[in-house]
């Protein structure tokens, strides 16, 4: 039983420790709220894009900064030609590298094993000839013994007769002797004639410069592929949606290459015409067009003059001269033998072999002819793009115009380009 004081404190025994009351509460004291601080900006100017700005107080939420994405513009026809070209030479280079490696790695190999077996065969012509010898020796002491023999029966052992048989016997082992080192000397001499020509650097040098010229030929066909391939993405990269549409259908339905062809003949548009006969317009003096005469103002040289007025004659129409005649212009100079160095274009329209070759096949003509080279010019921008309008606006933006026809594009494709 707990025993209680008048105060209601336990009581404590006397036997018990004295009792020490509990010590006061004390109210808690409130927490002081705390003091707002300000940030003096620095002075060491740091982008936003990274650094949050503090704010003036603790209850304040940090500000964020939202960038919005940048968009990049579609490359430029020039930057998709040089990034094509240089993909495409490293990927030719490095074909015609290794193939250079193999080819000298597989001509040392051989050299190395033909020269080993000219030397084995050296060896062994030694080896035979000195058993030759050996075997004239024996055959000389052979005679010299029968010799003794012959003349002891007849007891001329030490007469001078003896003296001179031995004699005549070791002239005959002299003579053939050297005989046998004559022959030897010409076998090793026909041997080395031999590894000398194995080891003949002007074998390699004519592999490695037909590997060389291979490369060229690659090189050359890379950089018209490197021009297409960027044409085309230029290109796409600048048609509408409903045009785009269009291109896939025909990819389909024809194959790329072929649908890239329908579309270049339709490529030219209302504006860039118009462009093209101002440019043309300046450069004839504004006499552009003829009608009813069969003749057409050109500039350049008289002899180009001569030859586009007799191609006139031959078929070409009046009405494209001067837009041919811009193009000569650009292309070769007015001078039908111009040669490019870099490839095999040539002559007024600078035609490359092949596509040369298809139209003196189609057209029956002479290419080395001037007025035949105005003419296949003529037949290939119609059959390209339709008209020199068209041809004069694709240099215009590509600076070249001239392309290996496509070929099996049947009149059923020329009629789905109406699509376009």
């Amino acid at each position: 039983m707990v025993l209680l004081g008048s105060n209601g404190e336990k009581y404590i025994p006397p036997s018990m420790p004295a009792y020490k009351p509990a010590p006061a509460k004390v109210a808690a004291k409130k927490p002081k709220k705390p003091a707002t601080t300000t940030v003096k900006p620095s002075s060491r100017v740091v982008s936003s894009r990274y650094v949050t700005t503090p704010t003036t107080s603790y209850n304040t939420k940090p500000t964020t900064t939202t960038t919005k994405p940048t968009t990049t513009a579609s490359p430029n026809l020039s930057t998709l030609t040089n990034n094509y070209l240089t993909q495409l030479t490293a990927n030719t280079n490095k074909v015609y590298d290794q193939q250079k490696t193999a080819t000298l790695a597989q001509m040392k190999a051989d050299q190395q094993a033909a020269v080993a077996k000219l030397n084995g065969q050296k060896k062994d012509t030694a080896v035979s000839y000195q058993g030759q010898r050996n075997q004239a020796d024996v055959v000389a002491a052979q005679n010299v013994q029968k010799l003794r023999e012959l003349m002891a029966a007849n007891g001329l052992n030490a007469s001078g007769e003896n003296v001179t048989a031995q004699a005549s016997a070791n002239s005959d082992r002299q003579g053939a002797i050297n005989a046998l080192n004559l022959q030897e000397q010409s076998a090793i001499r026909n041997i080395n004639d031999q590894i000398n020509d194995v080891n003949n650097p002007a074998k390699q040098q004519a592999a490695l410069a037909q590997i060389e010229a291979q490369r060229s030929q690659a090189l050359l066909d890379a950089k018209n592929n490197a021009q297409e391939k960027a044409w085309r993405e230029y290109t796409y990269n600048n048609m509408s949606a409903a045009e785009k549409a269009q291109l896939e259908w025909a990819k389909q339905q024809y194959g790329e290459d072929a649908a890239w062809r329908m579309y270049e003949l339709q490529y030219s548009t209302a504006a860039s015409t118009a462009q093209s006969q101002a440019e043309v317009n300046a450069y004839t003096g504004g006499n552009a067009t003829t009608t009813g005469g069969g003749t057409a103002k050109v500039s350049g040289p008289a002899s180009f003059q001569t030859h586009m007025q007799t191609a006139i004659k031959r078929g070409v129409p009046a009405e494209w001269a001067p837009l041919l005649s811009e193009i000569v212009r650009r292309e070769s100079s007015y001078n039908p033998y111009a040669k490019n160095p870099t490839s095999t274009a040539y002559g007024y329209g600078q035609f490359l072999t092949s596509t040369r070759n298809n139209y003196e096949k189609k057209t029956g003509l002479d290419y080395n002819d001037p007025v035949n080279q105005l003419i296949m010019m003529y037949q290939y921008v119609k059959d390209r793009y339709g008209s020199p309008q068209n041809a004069l606006n694709f240099w215009n933006k590509n600076h070249w115009y001239l392309l290996p026809l496509l070929t099996g594009v049947s009149l059923l494709s020329k009629f789905v380009l109406n699509i376009f």
